[in-house]
């Protein structure tokens, strides 16, 4: 009887709870941080508890995030020759064209599973038949598996995204998966004053409720590793990564060798006046420069910092991401 009334209660509990993350007070705000998310964490690991201390069963994953039209097929093929016992690919989105075709000339489509990026403007999954993880539950070699694409959405344009209250009840109601894909991350307590990377709850949520063992997303441009305080492992990745699942973690530097060592002036074309800076000690940076001396970082300078000559020149040099930026 004790052991009934305790779950009735917690059931009614966690209805409470959806109830009032559901509940949408102002509409106006939807694009923006909601208040009603932070610091939910410590109610949601009350509720749930920590995550179970089995481990899951060996996986070795490639993973791919945020190339957006820069994929590095070299750094791709040497990953791929590296890690010939990989099991599967998961991409994570903001991909182009480009980088799908570079992809498929490495991988098999069969290993491929794909969710698409809030800047995905083209449905690449259709397109070239990938087998699509939004919304899907998978199990390879005992270990299940799911994803969610797109980030939250933080502007009223159609893009891959959802509202905090969509990505809530696009996920709880999901089975339970020992690894969770996904483009954004878990909603971030830290971040108050920038919607794009504030995360989403649902996944928050999700990960709490059912006690998941691992978070793999992408989206922030960067990569590290954290515990969330209920056990849960987030992995946020950032471009092309090899991850052993299934025991201990390595340490993604640990677990590939960079292609590039040392600081290099690349040219996508022989004629173009634009360089790409690859530098191993700045991850998560796009750097170019016109004469080798002056950098600037794409996403902070363009075209803020730039001459009218200079954004001439590289508008019609990259016109992927004169599009991409076409707002400012």
């Amino acid at each position: 009887m004790y052991i009934f009334d305790r779950l009735f209660r917690k059931s009614i509990d966690i209805n409470k709870l959806e109830g009032m993350y559901l509940k949408t007070s102002n509409r106006k705000n939807q694009y923006g941080i909601q208040d009603k998310y932070f610091n939910q964490s410590k109610k949601l690991l009350s509720i749930f508890g920590k995550i179970d201390d089995e481990e899951i069963n060996k996986i070795k994953l490639l993973i791919i995030t945020d190339t957006h039209n820069m994929l590095d097929y070299l750094e791709l093929n040497q990953m791929v020759n590296e890690h010939p016992n990989y099991d599967l690919c998961v991409l994570l989105g903001d991909h182009s064209i480009g980088d799908i075709e570079k992809i498929l000339k490495c991988i098999p489509r069969e290993k491929i599973y794909a969710l698409l990026g809030n800047h995905d403007s083209v449905n690449y999954i259709d397109k070239y038949n990938l087998n699509d993880l939004n919304g899907k539950c998978i199990e390879y070699n005992g270990v299940k598996f799911m994803g969610i694409k797109g980030s939250f959405k933080y502007k009223p344009d159609e893009f891959p995204s959802f509202t905090q209250e969509e990505s809530i009840l696009f996920l709880k109601d999901m089975p339970k998966v020992d690894i969770l894909f996904s483009h954004d991350g878990p909603f971030n307590d830290e971040l108050s004053n920038f919607p794009p990377h504030q995360g989403l709850f649902g996944i928050t949520y999700y990960l709490f409720k059912n006690k998941v063992k691992y978070n793999i997303h992408g989206h922030l441009h960067g990569s590290y590793r954290k515990k969330l305080i209920n056990g849960t492992e987030e992995i946020c990745v950032y471009g092309i990564n090899y991850i052993e699942l299934g025991g201990n973690i390595m340490n993604n530097d640990d677990q590939k060798q960079d292609l590039n060592t040392t600081v290099k002036y690349i040219k996508n074309n022989e004629d173009d006046k634009i360089w790409w800076v690859r530098n191993p000690e700045q991850k998560g940076e796009r750097l170019f420069t016109f004469d080798k001396e002056n950098i600037f970082n794409l996403f902070e300078d363009y075209p803020y910092k730039l001459t009218k000559e200079q954004k001439e020149i590289f508008d019609k040099e990259n016109p992927y991401w004169a599009d991409f930026f076409k707002d400012r």
